[in-house]
């Protein structure tokens, strides 16, 4: 499994949900036998503000299953990362993108290739709690 180019840099800009990255991953059958696979996608962050907010170790944002290839052949997938799918859950339930490094990693269930990504700007707001307000509300 090879990873193609990628850009290694997104700006966070005012719509967090607009901002993504494109990854090309080239995977080839070089066992004995005909077979399918899965591939897995994981963001891992490794420095900035996403690890100082509590950030998960790692986060599946993407999987496929690839259909079965025959010895020898291969395919090439293209997975699409959405800085919104590195949001976080703040104290009151907000989901927020925090800026900073982020390891990607893809997995065939036996290899791994990675790329690292910086994720910059401010903070962004993604998603408002439901329930946030009412917290607030409760405490006062």
């Amino acid at each position: 499994m090879t990873l193609g180019t990628a850009a290694d840099e997104l700006r966070l800009g005012t719509h967090a949900h607009a901002a993504s990255v494109s990854y090309t991953v080239h995977l080839t059958n070089r066992g004995p036998l005909t077979g399918g696979q899965r591939v897995l996608c994981f963001a891992r962050p490794k420095a900035g503000a996403a690890v100082r907010h509590g950030a998960p170790r790692q986060r599946l944002w993407g999987y496929t299953a690839v259909p079965p290839l025959a010895v020898g052949e291969s395919t090439t997938l293209t997975f699409t990362l959405s800085a919104a799918a590195l949001a976080t859950s703040n104290a009151a339930g907000d989901r927020v993108v925090h800026p900073g490094m982020y390891e990607v990693a893809f997995f065939d269930g036996a290899h791994e290739t990675t790329a690292t990504l910086s994720l910059t700007g401010e903070a962004q707001l993604v998603e408002r709690s439901a329930f946030g307000a009412r917290a607030v509300e409760q405490q006062a």
